[in-house]
This record gives C-alpha cells, sequence and structure tokens, in this order.
C-alpha cells in the first residue's frame, strides 16, 4: 500500500485526525507532522523528508489551508519532488482560492454534507491507482536525492539491472503521474555513463592482460594479434558509443516531452486561473497548452474554454485605450466605436474593421450615434466638440478616410457627455457639464458653416448638475434626460418645457435613459445599482426596481422588437431581461476584464454590441435569449433547422455527408451535413413514429423501424422503397442495424424478439426469442458478434457466423450490472462493449473476459439513453435526459472537460471521420457538435479576436520569440514575427 504525507491546516486538525484513523483501519502508511516530527529536531528538514520518502502527497483543501505559507512550501516540495498529488476537499474554498497547481486535478469531497464512506471509498481508489509507478517513482527519487545531497558522490549511482530497471520505469511512464523529476533523469543518465566508463576500463584492462601474455608466448604474432584486438576495440567503443548516443537520445526525448507536458499543463492552468478576468487571454492560453502537449488536462481545458461565454461571438480588437461608446447604423451593416482620438468602423457580416477616423491629439471620444438614414455618424468629443462624418459610402467602397461634413466647436462647455439624433434625423441633441441639452438643426450643421451654428431653440435647462445622458421618444415629440443631480427631467419639444416634475427614485447619477419601442416605457439606469422602468403616461415606476446584481449599470438599451433590455455593468457584465416578466433573461454575459460602458442592439435583435475599457469591443448573440428557447447557446454547436417532429432515432451516411432522423411525424428527413439542409422530400410510407434508422455500411440502403411493427428498407439513390415492409414483430421494432457486409440487417422489439433478415431477399434468416424486453443492438465491427442490452441488465452475446448469416448460440455472459441498458456500443477494435441504462452510468465491459471493466464512468445525473465511440476508439460519448453530452478519454476513463449543454438527448453517433457528433433530442432538434480539437482552436481563435500582445507574449513565453498564436489575427504593429506550425490534429 502507498505511503502518504498529510498537508492541512491546524484548523483542520479535528479532520484531519479522523481521516487518519480511517487510514489505520486500511493499514496505511502516512506521514503527519503531529505523529512525524521528534522534539528538538529541524521541523522543516524533518518534513522535507517526509515528503521525499512518501508516495503521494495528500492536501486538505480549505480556506486555511489554501492561505498557508507551510502548506503553500510543502506544496512546493511535493511538486519539485514529483510527487502524486491527492486534493481532498474538506471546507469549500472560492475557486481563485485553489493553489494552480490543485486546481486541474480531480478533487475528491470529504466536507461535512458529504456522505464520508463513500468519499473515503473514492479515495482510497484515487490513492491505490499505478501504485507500483508511485512506489519506484519514489524510491528513485530519494537515492536521486542522496546521490544530489552527497555531492554527486559515484557510489551512490545505480549499477546493472538496477540501473536498466529504472532507465525502463522512466521510458514507460514518462507521460503518467507522478511525472518523472528532471533529478531522476539526470541520476539515470550520470548512472548509464559512468557504468559505460566502468565497462570501457574494465575491458581494457582485459586486452592488456591479453597482449601482455600473447607477448611472452608468441611474438611473431604480435602485430596481427594488436591488429586484431584494435579492431574489436573499435567495433566495442563504436557500439559502447551508438548506445550512448541513443540513451543520449532518449533521454533527451524524453526530457523534452516531459517539459512539454509540464508545460501544457502550466499554461491549461494559467488559462484557467484568467478566464474570468480576461477571458480573451484565457482562450489562447488553451490553445498554447493544447499545442504544447495534447494531454487530457490541456484537452478538457480546451473545449471547456471553447464552451465559455457561450453567447460570445467575438472581440474585436484594434483599440489601444478604453473604448468609450459604440452605434450600429440603422441597417446594421456597421459599426462604429470610439476609444480617445479614434473612431474605427467595422463590418457586422464579416466583423472586419473597414474604416477609421483620428479625431485629433489629445482629444478623447466619448458618444457616438448614426444618424436615422445612416449616412452621417456624429461624435462627441470630451472638450464639447461635435463631428459630423460623411459614412454614405462606407458599405460600397469601404472607405478608410471619411470626411468632416459638420462641426460644433464649444470648449466652454467643457465634456460632452451624449448625443441623440430625433427620429426623423432633423435635430441632434447634445448633453455636456453645462448642466443642459442644447438641440442642434442638422440642416444648419451640414451647410451654413456657423461656428457655432444657431441652436434649434433655446436649450433645455432644469437640471442643476451635468447631465448625462438624453434620449428622444419614438414619436420625436419627448425628450428625456439624466443628470448627476439623481433627477430624471420628460421635455416637450414643442414648448421646450419640462413636463412636470423631475423623476426621482434612484439615489445616485442617472447614468442612462432609453425608450422603448412603443414609447410606453421609460428605463433610467442609477449609479446607486438600480435599474427603474416607467410608465410614460402615469409618470410612474411599473413594479419595483431591476437589480444590477451589486453592480452599476451605466448605459441602457431596449431592443428593436421591444422585449428585452439590455444594462452595460461596471463590474464588466451586461445584464439582460424580459420587458413582460421583468426577470433576467439567463446569466449576466461575461467576458470583459473591466467595466462595459455602452450597449447597442443591431436593428434586427440579434446581435449585441458591448464597448469596455479593456480596449476591447465584444459582440454577442442573444437571439436565443430573446426567442426563450430555453437554450445556451453552444458554440461548438450547429443546429439542423426544420425538423418538426420528435426524433427517436439518427444514422450517419458511411460517406459522412447526410444524416437521415426519423420522426414522430411517421417520416424519414435527410439532412446535408454540409448546408445543413434538407435533402430532398422526407421518406413516407411507415403508419406510426420511426423509432430506428440505420444507413447500410455501402450506403446505398436506408432501413427505418417504426412503432407499427415494421422495417423499410429504402434505395438511397432513388429514394424509393425497396419491395414492401418487413413484417415479423409484434410489437414496435425499437432497433435496426446492419451487419458490416451489408447483406444482413439485425432487428429487435419490445416483444422480446430477434430478428435478422436477408436485405437481397427481404426474408428473415433467423428469429430468436430473448426471454428479455431488448432495448438496443450492436455489431462487432467484424460482424462476428452481435450484442443485444435489455431492460433487465444483462447484456446478452450471440455469435455469428464467418457468413454473417446465422446466430449460431446465446450466451447471456454480461450480467450482474443492477441497470436497465438502454443503448450499446462496441469500440472499434471489438475487446469493449459500453453501455448505459437508468442509472446514468457508462459501464465498460471487457468482451473477451465478459467482465466489467473498473468502476462505471459517473457523470450524468439521469438515464443515459445512447452511447458511442469514436472511429479512433479513444473517445467514448453517452448523451443523457440531463441535458448533457459527455465526451469520455477511453484510456484514463476521466471526462473530456465539463459536459456539452443541450436539450434532452435521445441519439448520438459519430460521422465517419470523427470531427463530428450529431445528437438527436427528444423535442426534435437537432444538433451538430465540433469535437474536433482543431475546430475548438479555430473557434477559439475567432472569439479571441487577437493574439497575444508582447507584454502577456513576455510574461508567458520569456524564452521564445514573438510569435502568432492564430493566424488569422495580426501581430502588435511594428515587429517581425514569425507564424506558429498548426499541429497535426491529434485527439487525446
Amino acid at each position: 500500500m502507498a505511503s502518504l504525507f498529510i498537508s492541512y491546516s491546524r484548523k483542520d486538525i479535528d479532520f484531519a485526525r479522523q481521516l487518519t484513523e480511517a487510514f489505520k483501519d486500511q493499514d496505511l502508511d502516512f506521514w503527519i507532522d503531529w505523529e512525524g516530527i521528534a522534539p528538538t529536531v529541524d521541523w522543516w528538514k524533518e518534513i522535507e523528508k517526509g515528503i521525499e520518502e512518501a508516495d503521494i502527497f495528500l492536501f486538505l483543501i480549505s480556506s486555511d489551508s489554501c492561505r498557508s505559507k507551510v502548506c503553500r512550501q510543502e506544496i512546493e516540495h511535493a511538486v519539485k519532488n514529483g510527487k502524486r498529488l491527492v486534493p481532498v476537499v474538506v471546507r469549500d474554498i472560492k475557486v481563485d482560492e485553489s493553489p494552480a497547481e490543485l486546481s486541474s486535478l480531480n478533487w475528491v469531497f470529504l466536507r461535512v454534507q458529504d456522505d464520508f464512506n463513500l468519499s473515503f471509498a473514492k479515495l482510497i481508489t484515487a490513492i491505490k491507482t499505478d501504485y507500483a509507478w508511485v512506489q519506484a517513482h519514489r524510491q528513485l527519487q530519494v537515492k536521486a536525492l542522496e546521490w544530489e545531497r552527497s555531492g554527486h558522490e559515484t557510489s551512490f549511482l545505480l549499477r546493472g539491472k538496477e540501473l536498466q530497471g529504472a532507465e525502463l520505469q522512466l521510458v514507460t511512464n514518462s507521460a503518467k503521474e507522478p511525472f518523472p523529476t528532471g533529478l531522476q533523469r539526470e541520476y539515470v543518465l550520470n548512472s548509464r555513463q559512468a557504468s559505460d566508463r566502468q565497462r570501457r576500463i574494465t575491458m581494457g584492462i582485459a586486452v592488456a592482460g591479453v597482449i601482455a601474455l600473447t607477448g611472452l608466448a608468441i611474438y611473431g604474432f604480435v602485430q596481427a594479434g594488436s591488429a586484431r584486438r584494435a579492431e574489436a576495440t573499435a567495433v566495442s567503443n563504436a557500439s559502447v558509443a551508438e548506445t550512448q548516443r541513443a540513451n543520449a537520445e532518449a533521454s533527451q526525448k524524453l526530457a523534452e516531452e516531459r517539459a512539454s507536458i509540464a508545460r501544457a499543463g502550466e499554461l491549461a492552468a494559467q488559462s484557467v486561473q484568467v478566464n474570468e478576468s480576461d477571458f480573451p487571454l484565457s482562450l489562447l492560453l488553451g490553445i498554447e497548452a493544447f499545442q504544447a502537449w495534447d494531454t487530457l488536462r490541456s484537452h478538457s481545458n480546451l473545449l471547456d474554454v471553447a464552451g465559455d461565454n457561450p453567447q460570445l461571438l467575438q472581440y474585436l480588437a484594434g483599440h489601444t485605450t478604453p473604448v468609450n461608446a459604440a452605434a450600429i447604423s440603422p441597417d446594421g451593416r456597421t459599426l462604429a466605436t470610439t476609444s480617445d482620438n479614434m473612431i474605427l468602423l467595422w463590418d457586422m457580416a464579416s466583423r472586419q474593421r473597414i474604416g477609421e477616423i483620428f479625431t485629433g491629439e489629445r482629444v478623447a471620444t466619448i458618444s457616438l450615434v448614426f444618424h436615422p438614414y445612416g449616412d452621417i455618424l456624429a461624435s462627441g468629443n470630451w472638450d464639447g466638440t461635435i463631428n459630423l462624418w460623411d459614412v454614405s459610402t462606407l458599405a460600397d467602397k469601404g472607405v478608410q478616410d471619411l470626411q468632416l461634413i459638420g462641426q460644433v466647436r464649444r470648449p466652454y462647455t467643457g465634456k460632452l457627455n451624449s448625443l441623440a439624433f430625433s427620429p426623423d434625423g432633423q435635430t441632434l441633441a447634445a448633453a455636456d457639464f453645462g448642466n443642459a441639452i442644447m438641440l442642434w438643426q442638422v440642416s444648419a450643421l451640414l451647410n451654413t458653416g456657423i461656428d457655432p451654428p444657431e441652436p434649434v431653440a433655446q436649450s433645455l435647462t432644469g437640471h442643476w448638475s451635468s447631465v448625462l445622458s438624453v434620449a428622444f421618444s419614438p414619436d420625436g415629440q419627448t425628450i428625456a434626460s439624466g443628470s448627476e443631480d439623481f433627477s430624471i427631467i420628460l421635455w416637450d419639444l414643442k414648448t421646450g418645457q419640462a413636463i412636470g416634475e423631475p423623476l426621482r427614485e434612484q439615489q445616485n447619477w442617472i447614468t442612462g435613459v432609453a425608450f422603448s419601442r412603443d414609447g410606453k416605457i421609460l428605463a433610467s439606469a442609477s449609479d446607486d445599482g438600480t435599474i427603474i422602468l416607467w410608465d410614460v403616461e402615469t409618470r410612474e415606476p411599473i413594479g419595483p426596481a431591476l437589480d444590477g446584481r451589486s453592480g452599476a449599470p451605466k448605459s441602457l438599451a431596449f431592443s428593436p422588437d421591444g422585449r428585452a433590455l439590455a444594462a452595460s455593468m461596471d463590474q464588466g457584465t451586461i445584464l439582460l431581461w424580459d420587458l413582460e416578466t421583468r426577470f433576467p433573461l439567463g446569466e449576466p454575459l461575461t467576458g470583459h476584464a473591466s467595466p462595459v460602458n455602452q450597449v447597442v442592439f443591431s436593428p434586427d435583435s440579434k446581435t449585441l454590441a458591448a464597448a469596455s475599457d479593456d480596449h476591447m469591443v465584444s459582440l454577442w448573440e442573444v437571439a436565443t435569449l430573446l426567442d426563450y428557447t430555453g437554450d445556451t447557446r453552444h458554440p461548438l454547436a450547429r443546429a439542423l433547422e426544420g425538423q418538426t417532429g420528435l426524433v427517436y432515432g439518427i444514422a450517419v451516411s458511411p460517406d459522412g455527408t447526410t444524416l437521415a432522423a426519423g420522426d414522430s411525424d411517421n417520416v424519414v428527413h435527410l439532412w446535408d451535413l454540409e448546408t445543413r439542409g434538407p435533402v430532398g422530400e422526407p421518406f413516407t410510407g411507415h403508419q406510426n413514429p420511426i423509432l430506428s434508422v440505420a444507413f447500410s455500411p455501402d450506403g446505398r440502403t436506408l432501413a427505418s423501424g417504426s412503432a407499427d411493427k415494421t422495417i423499410i428498407l429504402w434505395d438511397v439513390a432513388s429514394r424509393q422503397p425497396i419491395g414492401q415492409p418487413l413484417r415479423g414483430h409484434a410489437e414496435a421494432v425499437d432497433n435496426v442495424i446492419f451487419h458490416p457486409d451489408s447483406r444482413v440487417l439485425a432487428s429487435n422489439s419490445r416483444d422480446g424478439t430477434i430478428i435478422l433478415w436477408n436485405v437481397e431477399t427481404l426474408r428473415p434468416i433467423v428469429q430468436r426469442s430473448t426471454g428479455y424486453i431488448v432495448t438496443s443492438l450492436a455489431f462487432s465491427l467484424d460482424g462476428k458478434v452481435l450484442a443485444a442490452g435489455t431492460e433487465e441488465g444483462p447484456i446478452t452475446l450471440w455469435d455469428v457466423d464467418t457468413n454473417g448469416q446465422t446466430l449460431l448460440s446465446l450466451e447471456p455472459a454480461m450480467a450482474g450490472y443492477p441497470a436497465v441498458v438502454y443503448d450499446i456500443a462496441f469500440s472499434p477494435d471489438g475487446s469493449m462493449l459500453a453501455s448505459g441504462g437508468n442509472d446514468g452510468a457508462v459501464v465498460l465491459w471487457n468482451v473477451a473476459s465478459r467482465e466489467i471493466l473498473g468502476r462505471p464512468l459517473v457523470g450524468h445525473s439521469a438515464p443515459i439513453h445512447s452511447v458511442t465511440f469514436s472511429p479512433d476508439g479513444q473517445t467514448l460519448v453517452s448523451g443523457a435526459h440531463d441535458y448533457a453530452v459527455i465526451l469520455w478519454d477511453v484510456p484514463s476513463r476521466q471526462p473530456i472537460g465539463r459536459p456539452l449543454t443541450g436539450p434532452t438527448i435521445t441519439s448520438v453517433t459519430f460521422t465517419p471521420a470523427g470531427k463530428t457528433l450529431a445528437s438527436a433530442a427528444i423535442d426534435g432538434r437537432l444538433i451538430l457538435w465540433d469535437v474536433s480539437p482543431q475546430s475548438w482552436i479555430e473557434q477559439s481563435c475567432m472569439r479571441a479576436g487577437r493574439n497575444l500582445t508582447r507584454v502577456e507574449w513576455e510574461r508567458y513565453f520569456p524564452a521564445d520569440p514573438y510569435r502568432k498564436t492564430c493566424e488569422q489575427w495580426p501581430l502588435e504593429p511594428n515587429e517581425e514575427a514569425t507564424s506558429s506550425t498548426m499541429p497535426q490534429e491529434s485527439v487525446s
């Protein structure tokens, strides 16, 4: 049994005692400082020794232990010595409190609220895992430390079989935890070199003796003997040199691999650490981690970060200072953003920069608004200047330098806070530090050249402090203004007078005001953290204030369709509310590291743009939120649009181009996987819902099994039925699958029967009753075995003859796991069978021994209705009724990242290339998931919108030349850099 070093905080000593008592019952050898340190000794040296001589470093996680300097030192010494780390949570902590070395490991939870016996059993299993290597690692590290502390004394080096064994251990376990340390590699390499030197010395002495004896006996053969010995010595030396070179190369390769693995883990941990504070950086570090080495850790992190912030479409990088404002043109084609003295213009479709405006040295632009006709962009500056820019030719010609066609200079008023065009485009309102709102006739600004032009009317005065926001009502008759004096005033534009008394409900500055599409609601945001919806007619609040979730809103925007309200928040988030229910629409949108200054909807309400102090502009897809589908958009998911009925079974054609879906409308739909559109008219012929579909391996035939108790074979090319429906089952046909030779079809029914059909004659070959309710079928890849899952639990194996024509025997050999089996799948090499059932666990079976392989894969919280292996057998996927799809790494039997969340899953299947996973939902939705790491990299690059900055590169890659992580984005200007070569796709 492994020996443990237990690291803990004194505040957790009671639990530590409980745990050690449990360890004693397991006859476990452990070291803990209340037992391991004698009085008067150097306590830290004893702790170091305890860590070095232990196989496993067990860390009790709590807020106190994570803050402890001593615990921190213990962790560092354990990592230095390559110890296997096992984290055990005894009290909940915040995510950012966890030591970086433990953050990516699987934690065992032994808190007060956890089942101690169950969790302790998991801990013991973790401790026992690969104990032989853990013990060998510990023994080698202890010897290496003795050698190092002796001043590299050669008598401590390894020799003979002990050296050979150590070399074998390092080679075979280089990618396992605990990872070999640099000291261990140096120790073994020096041992090999010393051994080779000793062998050469011994050989030299022996050769010298032979020469002397031969010289005394036969002088005449001296020359010949010398030549032969020289030749033998040369051969021997060459052999030794070759061995040394091979050993050196192997050691160098192992060292490089180990360094890459460690680097991948380090970068993955750093990606996790900055995920919430700097999401673009997290995306880029996740890519670099995977490129360093494809480990389960880097693989999982790449998947997780690619799926984080699901509504985020892309960051737009280009500003080098805080982005103060954003505006989208009325036609939705152009986005304008501004920071300091630069306005950037973006094409909304391609998300590429199409124009820029330099507004002047040391002059910050802080407000933007498009004219209702879309041909003019107005910008307001910190010094009070208003500029009008001609953008009428931008979309057509991609103009870079835009013409200034109007300007108002009012430097005496100072900062200009807000601009708004009237709905008819004739009037421009400006609010600034002068406590007033000025109204300008747009035609005068463009044509008269008066500096300053005459206002349309008197300035609107009534606030006693700076006006921060203005907005026109949709009918153009009213303007609302919010001020630092904590009030909102509604103005009648005909009279230029305030309408009634100011609205006063909020307790701080009014940072934003906005009218709803119909003009009946006015929303106001305040620095007190509240958002109030006002009934414009009654001038009363509509219900309680909307909660800003502990932040202060900085701007407001109603969706053009009138269904939602968005608010940008000072803590870097974006909140959305349903205007009908006034409930939040999903979770806050996160992804900015600094306050979000403004949000603006696209005209079609599908996209939201945000400008932030972190120098970034972000685009968010909010259509799914506004459609109230209950879904969370996933960046790796693509939906097939147009499916109407509930889907019970799907299949992908052997060439990977087509998806077939059988549904509750009694038809089979075909979908083009490239265009994601339907292929021709549905296949009709069944009288009841279709429960299962299958393509023949040669791609020529499609089979469909139905609740009408029949099977129809379809000619894929002609899209016509082949002969009459197959009849033979007494109940609904739940599953149809083809034999690998395409000549035989297997089917099962809830009547307990399995039938093999001759595809050419359309007649049954054999029909057997199993005695169980059969739920699933699977042929092994070689076609020699047919497996059947049942509601009673046993998995039945049928031996199929070499022609695939007959079921020769029935063997209920896979029994004993107490779960209803809903789906089964063979691994591509036929050695394993996976089953998923009603207990939410995936069980792996050894087909040869008919035994369960290890513990079940536990991760779902609802019945599993579909399991499938990737074509290379490295990944297993399970889909369940808990709205989750889990990717499992088959070698380690650990989940790859977090589950992919979506609708309730009924079926999952890979495309032949293994890069796409298709899933069917019980509500009829068909989703294609990108499961290729290369796709995850491409998605992450697209969303990041940039490469690492030079400062970031120096921080994370100080020894490497500055280069691109993402090919499509430029590096920081004025620097020559080389492009990184994207690795070939590999699946962990």
